[in-house]
Parts: structure tokens; sequence; C-alpha cells
């Protein structure tokens, strides 16, 4: 509660000095009260609590909210458990981001809206009154089950009597949703029924629907990432950039966070990013310290130019409506990077061809991660594999797939990977990504080399291969030069590769592996740590600033007894079992027997005498053991470099 309360008056100090902030805060916070989604709590407060710090966010580009309450339900209490240490997260309830583009890409007609969802609460107050309580009536934002919460509710709403608007509910990522069909008529009917089914457990749509439709304007709404123009119907990568201060490891990876592309439209460009990634990351520079002159003029340069990538503009819908559909994945990979472009193809009923960029991925590759070969492996792994994220919907006649066929396009150097595989034994990795559908296209007709090897916003934004696929795809199949590629008939013979492993166990104990430093002070006070962070974790506590005695103590009788059960095991064994050591043995004249910390220590008849316990039965050190030597080096300079004779008679108060 003190936390909270303090958080919460360093947050009011902020909205006084931003009086415009304070104002939307407010009317936010009496709206909420309003619609009875939090009660105020008088006192007494009941004893189990736990009250939510919360600050406010701000996004003027927000279509449906422009503040929003952030909580922190991850703040720790007085026994170190937050809220969501004890909650539950639940499963993933809805469609991956990519999926839900995708389906949104095959309606003539569509419409998206982000829906109004009860994720709030707080603590709110005005400078001029006493603090004031609220319980929460709601799921509230930061708590770890408040993702599954609010998505069960929509997939239990999908249970119900309107077909069309549970249909749509499959189409919600979080509160947004992107819906459509083919007819007009049974658009908007799904929007009536959508807004009727979440209007009557208190979910409402914050906008109209937006058709798409044929109209001279440029402006756009942000939707999942994506800004989507319902007038023109086409989509847009809109990014913001703040103006450059010190180019370091963390301003450039800041930067990079916001390119966010889930479909892969500018991909080429996004691929030289990852690129300058790795170069910067070899270096091994720290977060904020700047970067070598040569990559901070190309990265100023290349951000410079990012701003380009607003200018690019794709066609939403895919034209599948009564069409022969087919896709077309292209792939290629250099010494830098590899990827994967895919292409839609459809053919209407007049006979009339289409070709769409449906979507891609890269992925940057360090020098020594593989060779340009295996990464073509990789990049046709690609391929095949977003293929599977395109089996489900529906168009036009052919109500079963999408799809009609699917075929792999790759380059030149990507047969010869595949043959060059097979004479070097590498068959399993082959079998898990090769496709009889492989085509060879020649690298100038193919666009994944621009995913290969990057290019600058600038140029990507004139390359017509990118956003409409090579030519030959927009011509009947007859006149393709592509040929089908067919396994080499006359391969070398194969050698068989057997490895055998051979493991050997680790016996060293933990002590021998601690870097002490030649210090026997410094191996102390490290176990002296392990053994309090040990129980610490058993207890779930947290231990004290600095080492007690006791945990000292308890170090150094670990280190002893360690270096005795190295050297006397035997005797240590005839001691447990209470028998005398073999009378030849050079320990029988110390008459030695074990402590209650299982320590062989030397006997005698000191018992009766006014001395310390470790001075009566000292422990037994081994003279060959490094440890005993650290030991008494340590010993020799705690007390300042004493001679020989003082630095016996020292160590045998104890040793």
């Amino acid at each position: 509660m003190d936390l909270a309360i303090r958080r919460f008056l360093a947050f009011e100090r902020k909205l006084q000095k931003q009086q415009d902030l304070k104002k939307q805060y407010t009317e936010f916070i009496r709206q909420y009260a309003s619609l009875g989604h939090m009660e105020e709590v008088k006192s007494p407060i009941p004893e189990v609590n736990f009250f939510l710090p919360h600050n406010c966010v701000l996004k003027p580009s927000s279509s449906s909210t422009k503040l929003r309450v952030v909580f922190d339900a991850s703040v720790k209490t007085s026994n170190s458990i937050s809220l969501n240490d004890i909650m539950l997260k639940g499963s993933t309830m809805q469609d991956d981001l990519f999926s839900i583009l995708l389906r949104f890409r095959k309606h003539k007609f569509a419409f998206s809206a982000p829906g109004k969802f009860q994720h709030r609460g707080q603590l709110s107050t005005t400078p001029d009154e006493d603090l004031r309580y609220y319980r929460v009536k709601a799921v509230t934002y930061g708590t770890t089950g408040a993702p599954y919460l609010a998505t069960r509710c929509l997939v239990e709403l999908a249970n119900t009597s309107h077909p069309l608007a549970s249909s749509a509910i499959k189409d919600f990522y979080v509160d947004d949703v992107m819906k459509g069909s083919n007819n007009l008529k049974e658009a908007v009917k799904i929007q009536d029924e959508l807004k009727t089914l979440l209007q009557s457990v208190g979910f409402n749509l914050d906008r109209e629907v937006e058709l798409a439709v044929d109209e001279s304007t440029d402006e756009g709404v942000k939707t999942l990432g994506l800004t989507w123009n319902p007038k023109l119907d086409h989509f847009r990568i809109t990014t913001v950039w703040n103006e450059p201060t010190k180019v370091t490891r963390r301003t450039v990876l800041s930067d990079t966070s916001r390119l966010f592309d889930p479909l892969g439209f500018v991909n080429p460009a996004i691929t030289l990013d990852k690129i300058f990634l790795l170069e910067l990351w070899a270096l091994k520079l720290d977060w904020d310290e700047a970067i070598p002159m040569g990559l901070h003029t190309r990265w100023l340069q290349f951000r410079l130019e990012l701003a380009d990538l607003n200018r690019i503009r794709i066609p939403r819908y895919l034209e599948t409506k009564n069409a022969t559909v087919s896709l077309h994945a292209f792939s290629d990979a250099s010494e830098r990077a590899y990827g994967v472009v895919i292409y839609l193809r459809s053919i209407n009923n007049r006979g009339d061809i289409k070709v769409r960029l449906l979507s891609s991925k890269s992925s940057g590759s360090s020098e020594n991660y593989h060779s340009t070969k295996t990464g073509i492996m990789c990049s046709n792994s690609y391929g095949s594999s977003n293929r599977s994220c395109n089996k489900n919907p529906q168009h036009g006649h052919r109500q079963h797939t999408l799809l009609d066929r699917f075929a792999d396009h790759l380059s030149l150097d990507a047969i010869q990977a595949l043959i060059v595989s097979h004479l070097c034994g590498k068959q399993n990795f082959i079998n898990t990504r090769v496709n009889k559908y492989w085509r060879y296209v020649n690298t100038k007709h193919n666009p994944a080399d621009l995913v290969s090897r990057g290019a600058r916003p600038s140029e990507l934004i004139n390359s017509k291969i990118w956003f409409q696929g090579p030519e030959f795809l927009s011509q009947p199949e007859i006149s393709w030069l592509c040929e089908v590629i067919k396994e080499p008939k006359d391969l070398l013979e194969q050698k068989t590769i057997r490895t055998v492993l051979a493991t050997s166990a680790v016996t060293d104990h933990f002590i021998d592996r601690i870097d002490h430093r030649n210090s026997f002070t410094y191996l102390k006070r490290i176990i002296a740590t392990v053994l309090r962070a040990i129980e610490c974790f058993k207890e779930k506590r947290v231990g004290h600033r600095f080492l007690s005695v006791a945990e000292l103590e308890e170090a150094l009788t670990l280190i002893i007894r360690y270096m005795q059960v190295k050297e006397f095991k035997a005797e240590i064994k005839q001691l447990r079992r209470e028998r005398s050591i073999d009378s030849k043995n050079k320990l029988t004249k110390l008459t030695p027997f074990l402590d209650n910390n299982s320590i062989i220590t030397v006997g005698g008849r000191l018992q009766n005498a006014t001395i310390p316990y470790t001075a009566k039965h000292p422990a037994i050190l081994p003279t060959s053991n490094p440890f005993t030597k650290l030991l008494l080096l340590d010993l020799h300079k705690d007390n300042l470099h004493i001679a020989t004779q003082a630095l016996r008679a020292t160590a045998r108060q104890q040793f």
C-alpha cells in the first residue's frame, strides 16, 4: 500500500505539470466510475488486499483510446511476492496475427473496428482532496491473466445463435476485429450482428464499420500494426521516428523495434537492418557506447531513408473471388541472410491474371552460423512452413481451400546446394527441406534475391518485381521458362557417416572449479555466499547485505571437510565405524576422532584445559592439499608477515 501511494503521489505531481494530460486522465476516471466498473472502498480497508500502482500512457495516433491507464501488477509486496506471481497465465485462445491478417485480405468488402473492453481499475485523487480507494470490478490491464480472461469471454460468445457474428469472433486479435465478406449485404449484416452480440455483454465496437469503397483520400486507420486505408483499400507501413541523438547499440535497437511488419511487405529493407545489427553486435560494444564512425554514418543514412517506407502502398484485396488460386514461393540465400517471399496468383473466369505479394520472411546469419548452401536449404524450408499458414481461408465457389496449387521457385545456388548436400551425406537435413514442386528460376527473375541481400527503401519503392512478382507469373504457365528440378540420377556413392560420442563423467567438486584468485579468504567468502543463496531459495527469504561470522565459519568447515575427504577418505571411513586407525598410519600419534561436523580433529588430554575448543582439538589439515598452502599464506598476510615459528604457533590455535 505504501509503495502504491508513493508512486501515485509522484504521478500526481506529473499531472500538475501537464494540464492537458490531467484533464484526459480525470475524464477517464470519471467515465470509468460512472460505468460502474469500480467502487469506492470506505474505511476500514480489508486486511487482505493488493494495491495496484498505475500510470497513464498517451497515444495520440490511436483511433480508439488516446489515453490508457497502465497497471503494475508485478510490483513486489512486503513478502517479495507480486499479484502476477500467484496468477495463472492461461492458454492462447485466439489465432496468431499472421493468420488473421491473411484472412482479412481475402474479403472483397472488409471492415475493422477496435473494441472497448473493460480492463481497467485505479486508485485516484485530486491534489486538494484526501486519497480515495477504489475496488476494481473488471478485468485489469497489467495482470497476468487479463489477456486470457478477455479473449476467453470472446470465445464463449462464439457459441451463440448468431452464426455470422460467431464467425467474426474468430477474427479478433485481443480487442480488434478484422472481418469482411465477398458480399456487401452480408458484410453489413455481420457488423450488425457483431455489434448486437457484443453489446449484450457490455462490449462495444468503438467506431462504425469501415467498408472499402473507391474515394480519393489517403487517410488510414491503424489496425494490428498496419495502417489500412478503407477508402482506397490498401495497406501502409507507418513509422514515427524521433530525432537521432547519440547513436549507440541501445538507440539502434530502439529504432529497429519501430519497424513492425507482420506480413513482411518491406522485408528487403528490414534485411539490411538485420545485417547492420549483426555487424554491430559482433563488435561487442557496451549498450551506451558510441559506435564506430563508419557504422554511424551508414546508420544515419539508412535511418533517413526509412521514412520512404511510408510511401509504399500494398493492395489489401487479393481478388480470390471466383478465381483459380495458387501460391508461389521464391527462396534464396546469401552469406549474410536468407529468406522467402510468397505471391498469390489468381485467374478469374475471364482469364485475367493477377499477382499479389502475400508475405515474406527473412533471417540474418552470422559468419559462423551456416554456409550459403545451408542457408538456401533453410530458406526453402521457410517457403514450405509459410504455406501451412494458408490452408483454411475460403473463397468463392471453392469452399475447401484457398489454394489450388503451391510451387517453390529456387535459384541456381539452391539446386547446387541440393546436389552437394547429397554428395556430403546430408540426406536427413535435405529430407526435411525438399519439395516435389521445386522449380529453377534465374536470379534476375527471383524476387527472393532482394530478401537475401537486402534493398534500400528508396530502391524498394520502385521495385516492380517485389510487389508484383516476376513477369512470367503474369503470363500463362505454358510460357514459363522455369524448369522442374529433378533429383540427379548419377549421384556418386554416398558415404555412410557414423558418429560415435564419447562422454566422461565430471567428478570435480564445485570447490575445485571456483576461481579463488589464490586467496583462501576470497574462496571462503564465495562459498559462504553460495550457502546463503541455497538457504534463501529454500526458505524464500532475502539475506542480509553482509556475511555473518557464523556463515564464514560454516564455509570454513565445508572447505576443511572437503580437504579431509579428499586426502583421508579411508581414515574417515574407519572412524565412522568407531574403529581404530592402523598403527602404521601417520595420524595414529594424534589420536584422531570425528567431531560433530565430521571433521578429523586431534585428540589428547586437554579436555579440561581453559582454552578454546579449536586449540584443544585442532582440525587436521593434509600437507599436500593446495588449499592448506593458501590458508597459511592468508594467515601470514593477516598477521603482517610474521616469522615461521610465530606462524606455526598461530596456525596451531585452530589447525
